[in-house]
């Protein structure tokens, strides 16, 4: 028991196993369980709880035994033995700490199985409990009913929970489940509501990046009733993108931004958000579409740039920069093109001259050759 609380468990297995037939059997096989549950030998595990549970009198012990017994079998996929001692463990609870620690995982082993109404059944006879015992029961009430699309029940069950129990440690993430719920069922209004709320109120919280993104995606569902979401919704994916760099949601952010731009004929912002997706995200399904986006973008932002050869060599210098050579000495040929187009002539051959040092071999720099040939006829 030293070496066990010392953290020296792997000296400490060897000397409960040899005690296990012995006057410490019971506690023993315990202690072995506990030990092989930590290391994820969950085979062990279970074995050595299902003795203990069978052998020891404590009924601390004996309970604990009972619900990792549990919580083995379940890491095993065995879900039919999780329960049977999961509903042991309900069964012989002796403190409200105990009975909420049974049903959280009973609940979640019925739900797994689809067993709905047993879950319900067993939570709504706890849900008017005072303590861990009721807050357990309605928030795995909402759980359930959540998981069946069952939103009217899953809210009742959640507001009930803040009702009773406003200063539960749960309390914040049930806003945010509540905010979900009016997501999922496409409230708009309602969830760009409460996303914005939770923000304000939990703006620290670990649920923060996902009710932001949620939030603006709510908001820019409302588009079709108010334009000046748009506005909005385009300024918290802005805002997204500097507040998460590595966030979960950035290509999502990053391609809503660039179908508003679009939209707006904004172009080169729009390109800038086609470049960042496929820098970022190179091997992402439906990247084949934000390609011939860009593709016509460029030609677009051209088009928009055709006498501005300042433009273009800004664009080289950023595509030699990313090592994209191909890119580079296209937006050269553009910029020596305009050169020629507002009659700088000697700017158009400098540029030719860098071209040819630069991207020798480059189809682009044949084509300058040609153009200025060209202008000189």
């Amino acid at each position: 028991l030293s070496l066990t609380g010392i953290g020296n468990e792997k000296e400490a297995l060897p000397i409960f196993e040899k005690l296990l037939n012995g006057k410490f059997a019971g506690y023993s096989s315990y202690y072995s369980g506990i030990i092989s549950f930590r290391s994820e030998n969950y085979e062990l595990a279970y074995e050595q709880f299902q003795k203990a549970a069978f052998k020891i009198e404590n009924i601390n012990y004996s309970w604990n035994a009972r619900y990792y017994s549990s919580r083995s079998a379940s890491m095993l996929s065995k879900t039919d033995n999780a329960i049977t001692e999961a509903e042991k463990a309900l069964r012989f609870a002796y403190n409200d700490s105990q009975t909420a620690l049974a049903l959280e995982l009973l609940s979640g082993l019925y739900t797994d199985k689809k067993d709905f109404s047993k879950a319900e059944k067993m939570l709504l006879e706890n849900s008017t409990r005072t303590g861990i015992v009721g807050m357990t029961s309605l928030y795995q009430l909402g759980i359930i009913y959540a998981r069946q699309e069952k939103i009217e029940k899953a809210n009742e069950a959640w507001k009930k929970f803040l009702f009773n129990f406003p200063y539960s440690d749960l309390t914040e993430e049930i806003k945010f489940r509540l905010a979900e719920l009016s997501y999922n069922s496409q409230k708009w209004n309602d969830a760009a509501q409460q996303f914005t709320e939770f923000r304000n109120n939990y703006p620290k919280s670990t649920f923060s990046e996902t009710a932001m993104y949620y939030q603006t995606e709510a908001i820019k569902n409302l588009i079709p009733e108010n334009k000046q979401n748009e506005n909005r919704a385009l300024m918290l994916y802005q805002n997204y993108l500097k507040l998460y760099p590595d966030g979960m949601f950035r290509y999502q952010c990053y391609e809503e931004s660039l179908n508003i731009f679009y939209k707006r004929e904004e172009y080169r912002k729009a390109l800038e958000c086609a470049e960042n997706i496929l820098r970022f995200f190179p091997n992402q399904i439906g990247n084949e579409k934000i390609l011939k986006q860009k593709n016509e973008l460029l030609r677009l932002v051209n088009d928009r740039n055709i006498n501005d050869p300042d433009y273009f060599l800004a664009n080289a210098e950023k595509y030699a920069k990313s090592g994209d050579a191909e890119n580079a000495a296209y937006s050269m040929y553009c910029a020596l093109e305009a050169f020629m187009n507002s009659g700088r002539t000697d700017e158009a051959k400098e540029t030719l001259q860098s071209m040819q040092k630069i991207f020798p071999d480059s189809e682009w720099t044949v084509n300058a050759e040609n153009f200025i040939l060209k202008g000189k006829q």
